[in-house]
């Protein structure tokens, strides 16, 4: 363990005995302070998301009624967003990413000694260390994310995949994401199915996949890459897709769907997931960008998108496509109303269309001929391509 993160647990541990800071929000501090002590690979996987299951949803902080209605409403949905944000943390303890662990130990740090002073900071503070906190780690951030998308020797999730007991369920704990029992049931469920069955299946995902490019008229041979999303759970059939791949002459990687505010989606579906443990919170949380997004922030994505791609150039230029295995039978969310969760302005709305919209032309100046997502959908044995995206 390195010395920056010796000192910020240090410190952290102090926190729940310490009467520094006002009440309510010592609460606050008290709670985020011990969720961050609590993340360790062998905390049991439910009490990591316990605090965001919908059960407990109501009562916590990463809810901004919640928080509003703790916090009061200048302060509410900041702090509400800054533990969504810290909550990141799992991944990042789960992949020994000393680095990535002490960015979220010492966002909180630096927040929580703003409120032991003998006054209340101003709401417009800690706005902005949290925006000092995405922009000053912007390059790091986009870069590790690019990287791990095109650099098949950064794979986490495939190490796990290719070197586990998949006849055991016990491997899916080694993610770091959330397992719920669905996720146990299409593990046990796909172990149950013969082999012959489960490599068909794989088979079929590698053979549309390399199909695709025939009718696209491009020469896959050019190509070193895939990228496989998918939900835990099916990681005999994508053990069984990567030697298919394999074979292709493509190397995987598996990409852990993204876990901060600056690289989410209001898709998660891109990259690899547990069990997403509240849909309502990711939805609460969907435009947190909000709290500070501007020109200027914009044109900082921007350039560090630029040179995160500009780093691994080769690499990216490998990258053929990505293929998304879903599964049936998942009852469609309907998000429940939250009075408080961050809103984008229309001017807000307009400049996070573009900063996506130019996002996704630099992706595809570094990666020629980039194999638009494959979908398919996994049941009872069978698979099927879906649709492919345009």
């Amino acid at each position: 363990m390195s010395e920056r993160i010796e000192l910020s647990i240090g410190r952290i541990a102090e926190i729940p005995t310490e009467t520094l800071v006002p009440r309510p929000f010592r609460d606050y501090f008290e709670r985020v302070a011990e969720f961050l002590l609590s993340v360790k690979k062998d905390t049991d996987n439910r009490k990591l998301y316990e605090d965001i299951l919908p059960d407990h949803y109501c009562l916590s902080y990463a809810n901004p009624d919640y928080a509003v209605t703790k916090l009061g409403p200048h302060f509410g949905p900041i702090l509400s967003a800054i533990y969504a944000e810290i909550r990141g943390v799992i991944p990042c303890v789960f992949e020994d990413d000393e680095s990535g662990t002490a960015t979220f130990y010492e966002l909180f740090l630096e927040v929580y000694g703003n409120f032991t002073g003998e006054e209340l900071p101003k709401p417009e503070t800690i706005r902005s260390i949290l925006r000092s906190y995405c922009e000053d780690y912007l390059p790091d951030f986009m870069a590790e994310r690019v990287r791990s998308e095109v650099d098949p020797s950064q794979n986490f999730a495939v190490r796990i995949i290719m070197n586990a007991d998949l006849s055991r369920t016990d491997y899916l704990y080694e993610f770091g994401e959330y397992v719920s029992e669905d996720t146990l049931a299409s593990a046990v469920y796909i172990n149950s199915l013969p082999e012959e069955t489960v490599r068909d299946m794989a088979h079929t995902v590698a053979g549309e996949f390399r199909l695709s490019f025939g009718q696209m008229r491009i020469d896959l041979s050019k190509k070193r890459t895939v990228e496989i999303v998918y939900e835990l759970g099916l990681e005999r059939l994508v053990r069984y897709a990567i030697e298919e791949f394999a074979a292709m002459g493509l190397s995987t990687t598996i990409v852990r769907a993204p876990c901060r505010l600056v690289s989410k989606s209001s898709n998660r579906k891109n990259g690899c997931t547990g069990t997403i443990p509240n849909m309502q919170l990711n939805y609460d949380h969907r435009n947190d960008l909000g709290l500070f997004l501007d020109d200027e922030y914009v044109s900082r994505h921007l350039r560090a998108t630029q040179e995160a791609y500009e780093e691994v150039k080769d690499l990216a230029r490998d990258l053929a496509g990505a293929v998304v295995i879903d599964t049936f039978g998942r009852e469609p969310f309907v998000p429940g109303k939250c009075e408080h969760a961050v809103t984008l302005s229309r001017y807000q709305q307009e400049k996070l269309t573009y900063m996506r919209n130019e996002s996704m032309k630099i992706m595809n100046r570094y990666i020629p001929n980039y194999n638009p997502l494959l979908h398919f959908q996994s049941n009872c044995g069978m698979i099927q391509r879906i649709k492919q995206d345009c």
